[in-house]
């Protein structure tokens, strides 16, 4: 298989041999030719000519059509021994050497003592590595599954295919290792997967997995270098010590109370649970105590409820590390659990955006003009969130001047600087100051310069409506702290939740259905009349001729009611390449928005 690709991370050559490793081989491309002879000669001429990947898949597509037969397997044995996949080339010499008859076994096992000679030194000590349990036929197929992601992501023609694929593998290896986690070989391929990816939860927990498993000194010089990998992003971490429940863990889709009191609720689309409040300062004061961590006076005074400032990323990590232990410690959060910021493509979801498609949060930067965390109109209503308002430009006009444009005129919140978390109203995910009151850290890179980190949410001295649309990203240096800068918490519940992107956290069979049912959309002709949008079923959907609910203008369309018939009826209102409309809260989106906003809605039948 090739493994030369353009993206920025590219994955090492022997990627696939990982996948490989004490499995059975999988004919990942059938040939056109259905005879076995004819396969066997189409491998050997392209072994002559060295196409090596090509004479392996057709190798792999004679043992497809006969896995009975020993000479594909040790073709494809004397292939990847060529190819420098050792271990994936005794794995399939075993194979043949077992099924040959007593005249060619002489001929495979000469073959297998050469190829230990030249490939292993005689002084290599014995591996220690259990082997990994059998699998039951369901499992297999399971596996069979992610190896064929794999392969295509091997041979993906763009980097953005190659990323959804090996998302999808993490995404579909996660529920396949929670049953039978000794498949070394998957956590394996995980972990090169998650450090591709920046998937840092992935990656740490596929580190901790291969050494509980014994591969912490593993004498493979791959999986050496995979436990380097790890190491020198920082992400080799010893493994977890059994954890006594005490308590309810949190679960996804369920609201969480904690040891410090801090409140969590689920955000549908990020996979995550979200603190309905900036991290208070009686929260981040258990921090300061328990680590005897410097933290700078404000310069104005702070309630216990009021949201923690001057906190730098830096610090803001290292709270949400020590919560981490303190918790799991205390019997309240699970081994695989944590708290950590919130991701950019988070927080996005959070204020109400729709998914976004740049690859680093400056991309998407003030992308959706005009659209505020509490509607489309400015200047804010009063008392939607702490901004510079009447009562701050009151108390510092000598300081910042004698201007209208130092405070949004006529505007009262009340507050001249931080104000009591949950002071305001609450948005429709229950999170109070998603925005206004401080600014909230972020875990992101701001691009792709990587010298600091996002900032969202607007603050108190915050006054002009180009910075307080959801959309708008600051930024500062990861040691900087400021007095209107904080940071709010997540809980990572399950194992493979490493942050909202989108669509990517769309279950896959699901995301297919809603962009199948936009492609549908978009076929319509809206113009020749109204029409009702039915579901049958969480699988099935149809758009018919109607003379309710549809209005079109100018090639967009509304949707003003659909119709599940397995479910209550629920109105959401869409405007094709245009807006989004709930409740009195409106979002410009295009095509991803509303296939965003129709996976959402199609949850609802689940």
């Amino acid at each position: 298989m090739r493994f030369v690709h353009t993206a920025s991370r590219a994955l090492p050559r022997w990627w696939l041999a990982f996948l490989m490793l004490g499995l059975s081989a999988i004919g990942s491309v059938r040939a056109a030719d259905d005879d076995y002879p004819a396969l066997l000669a189409k491998a050997n001429g392209l072994l002559k000519d060295g196409k090596l990947d090509d004479a392996f898949k057709a190798a792999n597509a004679a043992i497809a059509l006969d896995d009975k037969r020993f000479e594909a397997y040790f073709l494809a044995g004397v292939v990847a021994r060529q190819q420098g996949r050792d271990n994936l080339a005794k794995t399939f010499l075993a194979t043949a050497l077992d099924l040959a008859p007593e005249g060619k076994k002489a001929k495979i096992q000469q073959f297998m003592a050469v190829s230990v000679v030249t490939a292993v030194p005689t002084t290599a000590p014995p591996a220690t590595t259990p082997p990994a349990p059998p699998l039951a036929p369901e499992a297999q197929r399971k596996l069979d599954i992610l190896m064929v992601i794999i392969q295509d992501a091997d041979s993906a023609d763009s980097p953005d295919k190659r990323k959804e694929l090996l998302g999808e593998f993490l995404e579909k290896s996660a529920p396949f290792l929670k049953e039978h986690p000794g498949q070394a070989n998957i956590w394996v391929l995980r972990a090169v997967a998650a450090v591709e990816l920046e998937r840092e939860r992935s990656a740490k927990r596929a580190g901790q997995k291969l050494q509980e498993l014994g591969y912490g000194n593993s004498q493979d010089e791959k999986i050496r270098k995979v436990m380097a990998m790890l190491d020198r992003k920082g992400w080799l971490i010893p493994p977890t010590p059994p954890v006594a429940k005490t308590g309810e863990w949190p679960e996804s889709g369920k609201p969480f109370e904690n040891t410090l009191g801090m409140k969590f609720v689920p955000v549908p689309g990020t996979g995550v649970l979200f603190s309905i409040w900036d991290t208070r300062v009686q929260d981040y004061q258990a921090f300061v105590q328990a680590t005897s961590t410097e933290w700078p006076d404000p310069g104005f005074p702070q309630g216990p409820t009021h949201p923690a400032v001057n906190v730098s990323w830096l610090n803001a990590k290292k709270f949400c590390e020590w919560l981490t232990e303190k918790e799991q410690q205390a019997g309240r959060l699970g081994p695989d659990q944590e708290y950590r910021l919130a991701t950019d493509a988070e927080w996005s979801v959070a204020v109400g955006l729709p998914a976004e498609s740049g690859s680093a949060p400056a991309e998407n930067d003030t992308n959706i003009p005009g659209v505020y965390p509490w509607g489309t109109q400015w200047p804010p209503p009063n008392g939607s969130g702490n901004y510079a308002d009447v009562t701050y430009y009151n108390k510092f006009r000598d300081k910042i001047g004698h201007s209208d444009n130092q405070y949004i005129k006529n505007y009262i919140d009340g507050f001249s600087e931080t104000s009591p978390v949950g002071s305001f109203q609450a948005n429709r995910f229950a999170i109070f100051d998603i925005d206004g009151n401080v600014w909230q850290w972020c875990e992101d890179w701001h691009d792709q310069k990587h010298s600091a980190r996002v900032i969202r949410g607007a603050s108190f001295k915050s006054n002009a409506g180009a910075i307080m649309i959801g959309s708008y990203r600051s930024f500062l240096d990861p040691v900087a702290e400021a007095d209107d800068c904080g940071f709010r918490l997540v809980i990572v519940p399950e194992e493979n939740s490493d942050g909202a992107n989108g669509l990517n956290n769309i279950p896959y069979h699901e995301r297919e259905l809603a962009q199948d049912f936009i492609k549908y959309l978009m076929s319509m002709n809206w113009a020749s009349g109204p029409r009702t949008v039915c579901f049958k079923s969480p699988t099935e959907f149809e758009v018919q001729q109607s003379t309710f609910g549809i209005t079109s203008t100018a090639g967009h369309f509304t949707i003003n009611e659909i119709h599940p018939a397995s479910a209550t009826s629920g109105t959401l209102v869409g405007y094709w390449a245009g807006n989004i409309q709930q409740g009195n809260q409106v979002v410009t989106v295009g095509e991803s928005g509303l296939r965003l906003f129709t996976y959402n809605y199609l949850a609802k039948l689940r």
